[in-house]
Parts: structure tokens; sequence; C-alpha cells
């Protein structure tokens, strides 16, 4: 049942991102949506712990989990910046991506200030 609930998460998910993305893009997300979903609840586990401890976002600490989401991020998102705009844009747009995902957009925006933030 918690697989079928899953695949059903994914799919509106993916109908979503699918006004965003173009075709080529969005073969990339389907072919790798979800390939890491085991390790997502760990991460945002981290972050919420790491945020409800008041580390800023630019810590070593903030700066390690943010390099590991954008690995987590990286088969589905790729490398180009228009796509990643495109979906920062969805996420931001379409707030229906995040439920049940526990992450918010406080979430996003502390760990794309890690990701942004020089090492």
């Amino acid at each position: 049942m918690m697989a079928y609930i899953g695949r059903a998460a994914s799919q509106f998910r993916l109908s979503i991102y699918a006004r965003y993305l173009d075709e080529t893009e969005m073969a990339r997300m389907r072919q790798h949506y979800g390939q890491n979903a085991v390790e997502w609840p760990p991460l945002i586990s981290q972050v919420r712990g790491l945020m409800a401890s008041g580390a800023a976002a630019d810590s070593p600490s903030a700066r390690e989990l943010a390099d590991r989401w954008n690995q987590l991020s990286r088969p589905f998102a790729g490398d180009d910046a228009a796509t990643r705009q495109k979906l920062r844009l969805a996420m931001q747009e379409a707030p229906e991506l995040l439920h049940g995902t526990g992450i918010d957009q406080a979430m996003l925006d502390y760990v794309r200030a890690g990701i942004s933030s020089p090492t």
C-alpha cells in the first residue's frame, strides 16, 4: 500500500513539473525521479535538526548537508542552471509539490544558502 501511495505521489508531482520543464528535462526527471528516495528522509531530518539548533546556513555542517542535497538532486535535476531555476520556480509557484515531503520553503532557502555559500 505504501509503495502504491508513493508512486501516486510521484506521478502527481511529475505532472506538476511537466508544466515547467521541456520534454528533454522531463525525460530526465521521469528516468531518475525517486532514484534516491530512501536517502531523502534522513537528510531532511538532519537539515531540520540543524535549522532548529540555530546553525547558520553557511556553517560547515550546513554546507555539508547542502552538498549532499545537491548530490541527491543531481540525477533528476541535472547541472543546468536554467533547469534548476525552473524547478525552483515550480516549488515556489506550486507549493503542493512539497506537501508530505517534510520540506518547506524555509528549508529550501536554508539549503540554497548553504549551497551558494563560499567554502
